[in-house]
């Protein structure tokens, strides 16, 4: 399946408390993160990494930003054994996901 721009995308996106004023031209709630494009000198998410965390933990890349997410996995082994550590109550995938 191809990802494509989407209302239900763009409502992530609104759930961050930064949305209004934010300028960063790659958002990590944003499913088509990884295909946008970045230039060195412009503007960054500005929400921190627990808000991210709580906020779209849920998302395919849980909020955070591709070099944050290979630390988890690298020293975890998986998303969800890092949830299971931390002792948090949402980001673990449902049964059969």
């Amino acid at each position: 399946m191809a990802l494509r721009e989407s209302n239900a995308n763009t409502l992530e996106m609104e759930k961050c408390c930064h949305f209004e004023h934010c300028d960063a031209p790659k958002c990590p709630a944003d499913v088509l993160y990884r295909i946008r494009v970045f230039y060195p000198g412009e503007p960054i998410c500005k929400a921190r990494k627990p808000y991210r965390l709580r906020t779209w933990g849920h998302l395919l890349g849980h909020g955070l930003f591709p070099k944050e997410l290979a630390g988890i996995l690298r020293h975890y082994g998986t998303w969800d054994n890092f949830v299971i550590e931390k002792g948090w109550k949402y980001g673990l995938r449902p049964e059969g996901a």
